[in-house]
């Protein structure tokens, strides 16, 4: 059986290998098999395949019905169009966990010479892993999670590979590539997607049109997800002030902290929590005042709340923050606050996930937990008396949530555990307990961060139409739920962090070319990078300050030639948005 358009001939023989050439030289020979693997099972067998055709004027759908080790009922629909290739499957089965799924699953061989991984690196803005390695794209990296995408380059054309799935069905946490053998990409459940019946796989699309870059791919991607309405991109009015330069006051309170620790963090960079005061704060804000440098946005960075989830301010660090609020107001700037949900220190375990009977983390399936959470996100952002009158949030590390057997397996009881990877201090591997991660709800994954984020954006906008939401989850799944992201954390010490930088706007712009941009400026090395990338920051999105006297690494202080450059950025920045440009491009773009 073949099928063949102008971008690629597909074959597919009796066994249910498929063969994949474009202009006579061969792409890759893969088996068509879904592995649906289950938790605590022998890994799934899949034997002898029943081929059946359908074809349209459009499409030509071959039906593949295997034998399984580990369904009553097993069917895989291999859809080829013009540019697609899809790939899914239908299983029936009772009393089912399904651990991980893995497309083309088997041996095979593919003529690939670079993988592309749109995702965070400290040290490349390009990430390309050899196509005989793995890869990951998962919730818990920094960019959390990037797209569900991989780039594969094939000669001088790049084509793609990515995830299609409809609302509520991203109850994975990873999308993974393993070359070891053939071309795998596989969606790891970890146990946390229950049959009990029939059930259907998301799909893998191959996008075989071929272009000259990696990125053009992910638009494509993420073009396609929105043109078939698996993602929204509802344009949505955006106020004038969600486009004013920020100063943040995080890479300051390190700086701070270091001068009151001969130079040092003392091991751990939570410890600058600390300095998140209002004192401070004020001094920050007046000494780029005295330097003609006026921020539109500020953002009062952790540990601000006396704990992470409740709206008190900490009494000694914030005495009065309305107050500070509202001077705020009164120069024309609005205040967000750094929020991470997760953590759920001074919360009863009734509220939370839990491991064994201990809590480890906030439940956002949990209806005790979200009518809580619901009303204190109220008294952070409401005008109402005994609200502090915030105007939105900077999101934290989202990539924290719970999971089986990934890399942040942590008891999030207090803010040392958002950064804790020590190995005897986690609970452990569900490969060494029985039970899963107890919740309320039935999701899992990306899912969890899907819920984290509606569990704010509503209560936000509720007390605050026009409040404003920074979250670091580069996802298009996430088109709807963010209006500003967040390009995160650098590396002062690559030797290419303006190009890291400009490649994570890329990513950001395909999620959604709506969303603005909060360019960050931490973890600068010295203050020749922090002037560097000032500069460029109004090509990317909303120029963002971390630092208001000096650079926090380097211990280098100011001079008037450092805050004119930070002045002028700010000032050609504005009057670029008066002429109706924003990131380089005209805002009706």
């Amino acid at each position: 059986m073949t099928y063949t358009t102008k971008n690629y001939e597909l074959a597919i023989n009796d066994s249910g290998t498929i063969t994949v050439d474009r202009n006579g030289a061969e792409l890759f020979q893969l088996p068509a098999i879904i592995a649906f693997n289950c938790l605590k099972e022998e890994a799934e067998v899949s034997r002898t395949c029943r081929i059946s055709e359908r074809a349209t004027s459009s499409e030509t759908r071959f039906s593949l019905e295997w034998d399984s080790s580990s369904w009553i009922r097993k069917e895989v629909i291999l859809t080829c169009s013009e540019d697609r290739i899809t790939l899914r499957g239908k299983v029936k089965g009772m009393g089912k966990r399904i651990d991980r799924i893995s497309f083309f699953a088997g041996k095979g061989r593919r003529n690939i010479d670079k993988i592309y991984a749109p995702r965070f690196d400290w040290s490349k803005g390009i990430v390309l892993t050899h196509p005989d390695d793995k890869e990951s794209l998962s919730c818990h990296q920094w960019l959390s999670p990037p797209p569900f995408y991989y780039g594969l380059k094939s000669g001088q054309l790049w084509f793609g590979a990515g995830i299609a799935a409809g609302g509520g069905e991203y109850n994975f946490i990873s999308f993974d590539y393993d070359g070891e053998e053939g071309m795998v990409f596989s969606l790891a459940y970890e146990g946390h997607c229950k049959v009990d019946g029939e059930f259907e796989s998301p799909e893998l699309v191959l996008y075989m049109e071929g272009s000259e870059s990696e990125n053009d791919g992910l638009f494509l991607y993420t073009g396609d997800l929105t043109d078939r309405g698996l993602i929204k991109r509802e344009k949505k009015e955006i106020p004038g002030w969600w486009r004013e330069p920020i100063f943040c006051g995080w890479g300051q309170q390190r700086l701070e902290y270091r001068d009151d620790h001969d130079g040092h963090e003392m091991g751990n960079w939570i410890n600058a929590g600390d300095y998140s005061t209002r004192l401070f704060y004020e001094r920050h804000l007046a000494e780029l005042e005295k330097n003609g440098i006026n921020p539109g946005i500020v953002i009062i960075d952790c540990f601000w709340a006396l704990f992470p989830s409740f709206a008190e301010p900490h009494p000694n660090r914030w005495p009065d923050m309305r107050g500070f609020i509202e001077e705020q107001h009164e120069k024309g700037r609005k205040v967000l606050l750094w929020l991470t949900p997760i953590i759920h220190e001074n919360l009863p375990n009734s509220m939370c996930m839990t491991v064994e009977g201990r809590p480890v983390a906030t439940d956002p399936t949990n209806p005790e937990f979200l009518e809580f959470f619901s009303g204190e996100i109220k008294k952070m952002i409401s005008s109402d008396e005994g609200c502090l009158n915030a105007d939105g949030f900077k999101i934290d590390f989202t990539q924290d949530i719970p999971a089986e057997r990934g890399v942040f397996r942590n008891y999030l009881n207090n803010r040392w555990a958002i950064i804790s990877e020590e190995k005897d201090k986690n609970y452990p591997s569900i490969d060494e307990r029985d039970e899963l991660v107890k919740l309320h709800g039935d999701i899992w994954g990306t899912e969890l961060i899907k819920a984290y984020l509606k569990a704010i954006r509503e209560p936000m906008k509720k007390a605050k139409a026009d409040s404003l939401l920074i979250t670091h989850t580069a996802n298009p799944y996430f088109s709807e739920d963010v209006d500003m992201l967040r390009l995160n954390d650098m590396d002062g010490t690559s030797p290419d962090v303006l190009g890291i930088m400009q490649n994570r706007a890329t990513i950001a712009r395909s999620c959604n070319p709506q969303w603005l941009i909060d360019t960050d400026n931490d973890l600068m090395i010295n203050k020749k990078m922090w002037l560097e990338y000032i500069q460029l920051q109004p090509l990317l999105g909303n120029p963002d300050t971390y630092y208001a006297t000096g650079i926090a690494q380097s211990g280098e202080l100011f001079n008037d030639e450092d805050y004119a450059v930070l002045r002028e950025t700010f000032d050609r920045y504005r009057k670029e948005l008066k002429s109706g440009i924003y990131a380089g491009r005209k805002l009706a773009e």
